[in-house]
């Protein structure tokens, strides 16, 4: 190994926590589903629509007949809620092209908000519904949190894996899921929030230590405080305390009166104005900072979903041809499947594959690092224990699995490392 003492930064996805009893993408999308048909502040007797479930089906019918792997998510319909607010409101407050679109199907379906003598009615159903379900979200995300992840199986190698990682590396987390897998298995990890729970951005901006977890994306610790002195999101220890997970957004959340919602979780569309609030701003400038003070990456379980989180790698290797420093290496841990074969070949048109290639500025070949003429299949290389390396010999991907990854520990001390 060549130093044994580098920074390690660590991406967990979604993928990484489902092993231990966290709902997967496509579980929440059913539980959106059920949550958006039940009945939120904003709705009477009267008005029924739900926003949610017309759009959902409005994206399956746009993505059916796509061959890139792109297909409707809670994610994605949550995101084209917050556009509709904005379509549906009155000039100045809303978009321009609510005017090209009046009248045409399908958005003649949503215009209902225009009968009512309230102008902001359309506005305030769709954002109380979406606030309903990022509370809703929240609150179950927690209640699976309150299980006791040491006696989940599998979990004793997940904490191993990130103590080993910790004896070779200087080791920083950004965990873009709300639960707490990884803080379990590294309690004493740096939070950015002080022992009273307060946030100070200015330490954490000035941080030069690893040794982090960061939720950029929420936590289930987080809570919105109504304090006078410390507004915006505090963290509490213990998730049997009570918690408000949504508030009043303020009206300079985002840009040309785009309102976004106030909760205790990032997610959805315009995820970039989500994150102008403390303290998701000061987590993105450092991870900004950190991917470029990183020797080595490691992805685990992440979709390559996030376009902001893409961008800040992409970046730092779209400078690795004329930038004096060496490229870190990567190692991506994920669980594929048959259609994702020859990762780097875009004739397979799957959306990841085509995110990893440019977002780490890479490609890949059919073989291994260790018998490079051969074109095994990954199959092959899942059986074997062995990554798919890319052309250039600096990322890896392991296609079997967070679970079995986390077993071939000394795999990736190895690879990371030099």
């Amino acid at each position: 190994m060549c130093d044994d003492r580098r920074k390690l930064l660590v991406l967990l996805g979604s993928g990484s926590s489902i092993p231990y009893g966290m709902p997967s993408v496509r579980e929440v999308d059913e539980l959106m589903k059920r949550w958006s048909s039940e009945r939120t502040p904003f709705q009477s007797q009267h008005t029924k629509t739900n926003a949610f479930k017309i759009l959902w089906d409005m994206s399956e019918r746009y993505y059916a007949a796509n061959q890139y792997g792109i297909h409707p998510n809670y994610e994605r319909v949550l995101g084209e809620m917050t556009a509709l607010a904005s379509w549906l409101s009155p000039s100045p407050f809303g978009n321009p092209t609510m005017e090209a679109l009046s009248g045409c199907e399908p958005f003649s379906s949503l215009a209902w908000s225009r009968e009512s003598p309230n102008e902001f009615a359309g506005r305030q159903l769709i954002l109380s519904q979406q606030e309903f379900l990022l509370e809703k979200l929240a609150r179950y995300i927690r209640e699976c949190c309150k299980r006791d992840f040491p006696l989940a199986p599998g979990f004793s190698d997940y904490a191993k894996f990130f103590r080993r990682l910790q004896e070779h590396f200087d080791v920083g987390i950004y965990n873009l899921n709300y639960d707490t897998v990884a803080r379990t298995a590294w309690p004493e990890a740096f939070s950015g929030f002080d022992e009273w729970g307060f946030f100070d951005p200015l330490i954490v901006a000035q941080r030069r230590k690893w040794g982090f977890i960061y939720h950029l994306h929420g936590s289930v610790h987080h809570c919105i405080s109504h304090s006078i002195a410390r507004p915006w999101i505090v963290w509490k220890n213990s998730l049997e305390e009570e918690f408000t997970d949504r508030g009043v957004p303020p009206v300079d959340m985002a840009q040309d009166f785009r309102s976004i919602p106030l909760t205790t979780l990032i997610s959805g569309g315009f995820k970039l104005d989500q994150i102008l609030a403390e303290p998701y701003q000061t987590f993105y400038a450092t991870l900004v900072r950190h991917i470029h003070e990183a020797s080595a990456i490691l992805i685990v379980g992440y979709g390559f979903g996030d376009l902001h989180v893409n961008r800040a790698i992409q970046n730092r290797f779209a400078l690795s041809d004329c930038d004096a420093r060496p490229h870190p290496k990567v190692a991506i841990l994920e669980k594929s499947s048959p259609e994702r074969y020859r990762t780097g070949r875009l004739e397979i048109h799957q959306f990841w594959s085509w995110q990893v290639k440019h977002t780490l500025q890479t490609s890949f070949h059919d073989g291994s690092k260790f018998q490079s003429e051969d074109e095994r299949r990954i199959e092959e290389l899942m059986e074997k224990g062995e990554c798919e390396i890319d052309v250039k010999n600096r990322s890896a991907i392991w296609h079997g699995g967070v679970g079995k990854a986390f077993i071939a520990v000394d795999k990736f001390i190895e690879w990371l490392a030099c």
